[in-house]
């Protein structure tokens, strides 16, 4: 009977031994899949913060792309219209070159005779109350006036 006892003792041994090491290798391949689970989390943090970097970056990129293309189209824009300014002047001096002196003259007298008249019909209309609408009447006269000695000729304006 000692020879069963030895034998139920290492069979007992062997199973023991056999399920702790079933046992272990379970317990680490749960340990493995939770490791691998908080790797992939941290995985997935860091691909967010940098695919986040990355999308700023790009968008910071798309915005200073658009406003120099804006900026750009604005200078142009610019660029053109000082072209067309300059080709309306030359061709205000070509025809100013080609008119009589005579003519010349009743245009010089046009725009201050035309601010005589506005200064003294708003003054009348200033007056006399009765004539309406004064205000509107002044705000267009006095629109007139700025407009006519804001747009005279800039070479012609002493210092």
């Amino acid at each position: 009977m000692a020879d069963l006892g030895d034998l139920g003792s290492l069979i007992g041994g062997t199973a023991t031994g056999g399920l702790l090491g079933i046992g272990g290798a379970v317990a680490g391949q749960v340990l493995g899949y939770f490791q691998a689970k908080e790797a992939a989390k941290s995985a997935l943090a860091l691909a967010t913060v940098t695919n986040a970097h990355a999308l700023a970056m790009a968008q910071l990129g798309g915005d200073r792309a658009r406003q120099e293309s804006e900026e750009s189209f604005a200078l142009e824009r610019l660029k053109g219209d000082l072209a067309g300014l300059q080709a309306s002047i030359a061709e205000q001096t070509a025809i100013a070159a080609k008119t009589d002196q005579w003519v010349a003259n009743v245009l010089a007298l046009v725009r201050p005779g035309l601010t005589l008249l506005l200064v003294v019909c708003a003054l009348v209309v200033a007056f006399k109350p009765s004539l309406n609408p004064f205000y509107q009447f002044a705000s267009m006269a006095s629109m007139a006036v700025a407009w006519w000695f804001g747009s005279r000729d800039q070479a012609k304006r002493g210092p």
